[in-house]
């Protein structure tokens, strides 16, 4: 087998990517392999019904059960009746350890042999004694003088859990470089993901009730950076990313100490005092505005689609899972959205919203008609999904004034004076970027330079269409992409929508490719499993490709909520 064909054949699960057909998403609703962790809080009688209520649905739970002392008294507040709930479902169990006294008071715990030593011995024997799968470390208020001592506390306890065949999860606070003050200045994360079996990264609370500006909770952009660090220091597969759930409500005429709301507190503020919310698609946080007693209030919180936001970027950053803080205040419809039981499409004023490009986070694009452009008639005129795939962009506005907005397969673009949408020259856009090399590496045609017209189009469109050499990627070249809206179709129809071909077929592995100005189309040859049947004509996804080349403004190319 040559090298080339290895190659090609190598990429075949690429060239997968740039394919869709009408009844394959791009992306399984619901389909993760994350685990999702749950804290369980015991003062809290919603977050016992929650966690009854849910439990299937969550594979590790972790109730807040201990407490140390500053004299190393463990403190045991175990729930036999929780336990066994959990347990009867075959649920992980990995109890909250957290410290009740803080820095200088929590010191001689971390630093003092004996003292550590002992403590590292009472969580031991609870775990054993309860029997759990492990314990979950939260300690919180530690002096950046105490970083070793932490680090070889965290050492201890892994050891000895270990030993006992138990999981040792420890929580972390989220900071975007390796501090030595501060909150998080006592934490080293590599040491601590060296000897843990899992590391959350508690990636909230950038505000808290004490922010005297009001303002999303946990800003995705921050999220993201502190996630992106965290992976210098966490591999991926110990990592599990902290989720808030919780809302903060802020006095704007008596600016002071903000309350915090669970979801149902927050809904019943929005019945109770009309208008409407703001979803801030670039933070995944939503706010609300109302006045109650003569004063301004605003409410900043998450629901099901800013979460799942988040847990998107946890896919998309390879991690082992999510941890929601905490059961009691999330929005119940999460639940469904987490296993893939809610519409993945839906039907808007106007249009229609996709999900299937969203990553998997309920996120998604809008096609719709308006005074501006009906990219909503003209995508199903034209085939929909069959023909374009799915939406991949927002619209937005090119540098030649025209609106556009990409699809898998190809970029439209509406053509006010015709009243219809067009395919923009993708393909020729990717080349103009040098964009060549990267598309041969695919197995897509280099573009002929000259096809001997001498810029006669007439006689281009003669020349080019005799390109159209192999039978079946010609038929599917001229075929009627929807035969039920458009009564007729000819070549013209076919060039306006494909453009003309700018290369001869070409044979590349298991496959025969021809690029055309506006698409490429693909003719598979041989049986490769996971691909396309043999005898199949598809589309590559030009659109994707112009998107992962950058011709697609950021903004644009970011998913919107529904």
């Amino acid at each position: 087998m040559g090298r080339r064909l290895r190659l090609l054949i190598a990429t075949a699960s690429v060239l997968l990517l740039f394919y869709q057909s009408a009844d394959q998403p791009a992306v399984a609703e619901g389909a993760t392999a994350h685990e999702y962790w749950a804290f369980y809080v015991s003062y809290d009688p919603e977050s016992r019904t929650s966690l009854i209520q849910h439990l299937s649905q969550i594979d590790v739970v972790v109730p807040n059960y201990f407490g140390i002392e500053g004299d190393g008294t463990l403190v045991d507040s175990d729930d036999p009746a929780i336990d066994a709930l959990i347990v009867k479902d075959k649920k992980r169990l990995l109890p909250l350890v957290q410290n009740r006294v803080r820095y200088a008071d929590l010191s001689p715990v971390l630093s003092n042999a004996d003292i550590r030593k002992q403590v590292v011995g009472r969580i031991v024997t609870a775990t054993a004694r309860h029997g759990y799968d492990g314990i979950t470390l939260d300690l919180e208020g530690v002096l950046p003088a105490d970083r070793q001592a932490l680090t070889s506390f965290v050492q201890d306890l892994a050891a000895a859990l270990h030993q006992q065949a138990k999981m040792l999860a420890v929580a972390v606070p989220a900071t975007s470089g390796d501090l030595t003050t501060g909150w998080a200045g006592a934490f080293d994360y590599r040491a601590v993901a060296v000897v843990a079996d899992r590391v959350i990264l508690m990636a909230y609370g950038y505000r808290t009730a004490s922010s005297t500006q009001p303002g999303p909770i946990s800003p995705l952009p921050w999220i993201r950076q502190v996630s992106e660090y965290a992976h210098t220091r966490i591999p991926s597969d110990h990592l599990v990313l902290g989720i808030g759930v919780w809302g903060y409500d802020w006095n704007l005429t008596r600016p002071g100490r903000a309350s915090t709301l669970r979801y149902s507190q927050t809904s019943r503020m929005i019945d109770q005092n009309g208008g409407s919310v703001d979803v801030d698609t670039a933070n995944a946080s939503v706010s609300y505005r109302y006045r109650l007693n003569d004063q301004d209030h605003q409410i900043w919180f998450e629901n099901v689609a800013t979460i799942r936001q988040k847990i998107a970027l946890a896919e998309e950053e390879g991690d082992v899972g999510v941890a929601f803080w905490r059961l009691g205040q999330e929005p119940p419809g999460i639940w469904d959205a987490l296993r893939g039981t809610t519409k993945a499409d839906f039907a808007i004023p106007g249009g229609w919203f996709f999900s299937e490009t969203g990553g998997g986070s309920g996120l998604g694009y809008r096609v719709t008609d308006d005074a501006e452009a009906r990219f909503w008639t003209e995508f199903r005129r034209l085939g929909g999904v069959a023909t374009l795939g799915y939406p991949s962009s927002r619209r937005y506005v090119g540098g030649d004034g025209f609106t556009y907005q990409a699809f898998q397969r190809g970029i439209l673009q509406w053509r006010p004076e015709l009243g219809v949408a067009v395919l923009a020259n993708t393909f020729e856009q990717l080349s103009d970027i040098g964009w060549d090399s990267r598309l041969d590496a695919m197995g897509i045609p280099l573009p002929i330079r000259d096809d001997g017209s001498g810029g006669d189009w007439n006689r281009a469109r003669q020349i080019r269409l005799g390109w159209l050499i192999n039978p079946a990627i010609a038929a599917a070249f001229y075929a009627n992409p929807n035969p039920a809206a458009i009564s007729s179709w000819d070549a013209g129809r076919s060039i306006q929508l494909y453009g003309l071909p700018s290369s001869l077929p070409r044979k590349s592995g298991p496959f025969i490719v021809q690029r055309f100005q506006r698409i490429s189309l693909q003719l598979w040859v041989e049986d490769v499993p996971g691909m396309p049947p043999k005898g199949s004509v598809v589309g590559i996804l030009g659109g994707d490709l112009a998107k992962q080349a950058g011709l697609i403004p950021p903004a644009a190319a970011s998913p919107e909520l529904p």
